[in-house]
């Protein structure tokens, strides 16, 4: 399921060797981007995107960015059922 605004993540802080979790905690997407960085110069356009989350962090009460890899989604936040039901009347 895609994350967005509003879900309840996992997030996960590293080491600089990108493999040891220093820190984690739950926290709340406030806002989402994407960024496409290209690996030579002089290529302007380049397929590889990245989706970035701003997230509330509980536990000290701040916002940081983390990369799509670096958060896991707990609960997706209220979301509208646009499926018919079938009531009894």
């Amino acid at each position: 399921m895609k994350m967005r605004k509003g879900d309840l993540i996992r997030w996960f802080e590293y080491y600089a060797e990108g493999d040891i979790v220093r820190d984690t905690g739950l926290g709340v997407i406030m806002e989402s981007d994407q960024w496409r960085h290209d690996e030579t110069e002089g290529i302007r356009y380049s397929n590889i995107v990245h989706v970035i989350f701003k997230v509330y962090k509980f536990k000290d009460g701040t916002c940081e960015w983390f990369a799509d890899n670096h958060v896991d989604m707990i609960s997706p936040a209220d979301r509208i059922n646009k499926t018919k039901t079938n009531t009894k009347t």
